[in-house]
């Protein structure tokens, strides 16, 4: 079972046409099967889930300091897992571009706006994700380009 706690985007996820940018900017890694370890999957992953569940939580109405709501969380990851983490990927590396951002006209910058807008966009569907419960609107006739 999915919960808050376990959810981490795929490396493939954050690497997928960054991996040029990304071992550039980190300047550690040597080889590109070094993307897949936990180096990547880790990029701003503490921010990026405390900003991403903040985001979960008030499209929810639901409360941080409610043991309940929290629980509710996990049943919201466990049921739209893979869609979260598609989420995730993209909040990180909206922070990691921002970062990293050289200016407009730079490839970092493109990023940056691209990841941003596809969290957003991700965010925007945040409120209809559905429970295993199923008491909030199926988001499966969405499409997310990307």
């Amino acid at each position: 079972m999915a919960t808050w706690a376990t959810l981490k985007a795929d490396a493939a996820q954050i690497t997928d046409m960054n991996d040029d940018v990304i071992k550039a900017t980190l300047g550690v890694l040597t080889a590109p099967s070094e993307l897949a370890g936990t180096a990547t999957t880790d990029i701003y992953l503490d921010r990026a889930k405390e900003e991403m569940k903040q985001d979960l939580l008030f499209a929810h109405n639901l409360d941080p300091n409610d043991s309940d709501d929290l629980s509710a969380l996990d049943d919201i990851v466990n049921y739209n897992e893979d869609y979260l983490k598609k989420s995730l990927a993209f909040k990180q590396l909206c922070l990691f571009y921002t970062r990293y951002n050289g200016g407009e006209l730079t490839v970092n910058h493109d990023r940056m706006a691209r990841y941003c807008s596809y969290y957003q966009n991700n965010k925007s569907l945040f409120q209809k994700l559905k429970s295993s419960a199923g008491n909030i609107t199926d988001i499966s006739t969405a499409k997310i380009k990307l």
